[in-house]
């Protein structure tokens, strides 16, 4: 829909979230191979390893979601997108050759979780809330479609930047 689109707020929320899922999903690739490759960790334990952050972002998100209900969203976004970027750097810092799951990986995962847990529901609530003519219904689809091309363009630049990964 062209009034859909025309919308500023609703354009600016959608870049947000085209770029953030490319980031989400490519770090998350990027984690899962690195505890394979490196850690020499099975997929099966790989994705155990993982699971924990997720869980740790829907209580940082309902905690967010409960606090921010009556503010501006806005400086919340800000915070948890500086969190959420703190989380890659460290995870570089932990990271090593040996594993060291309880010490290294999961409190980086863990501060990742926090900004995701804060940043992606406040950006796509944003998106759907500045629908213009009301049209929730198609700014859901559209914002979760956004999400979609982020997941595959962040993937894909990984593969391209990554290749074949190995312990060097």
């Amino acid at each position: 829909d062209v009034e859909l689109l025309r919308s500023r707020s609703f354009l600016a929320a959608n870049l947000l979230t085209l770029v953030g899922s490319a980031g989400f999903f490519a770090l998350g690739l990027a984690n899962i191979l690195y505890l394979m490759r490196v850690w020499g960790y099975s997929p099966f334990v790989a994705g155990l390893a993982g699971t924990p952050a997720p869980f740790i972002a829907a209580v940082a998100a309902v905690a967010a979601g409960k606090l921010i209900a009556q503010r501006d969203p806005r400086p919340f976004i800000a915070a948890g997108s500086v969190i959420w970027a703190g989380g890659p750097l460290l995870l570089a810092d932990r990271f090593s050759s040996g594993p060291h799951y309880l010490t290294g990986y999961l409190p980086a995962a863990a501060v990742l979780a926090v900004g995701i847990g804060v940043t992606f529901p406040l950006v796509g609530a944003i998106a759907v809330a500045n629908a213009p003519g009301g049209r929730f219904a198609g700014a859901t689809a559209l914002n979760s479609s956004v999400r979609q091309i982020g997941a595959a363009l962040g993937v894909a630049i990984l593969v391209a930047l990554v290749g074949q990964p190995s312990p060097a």
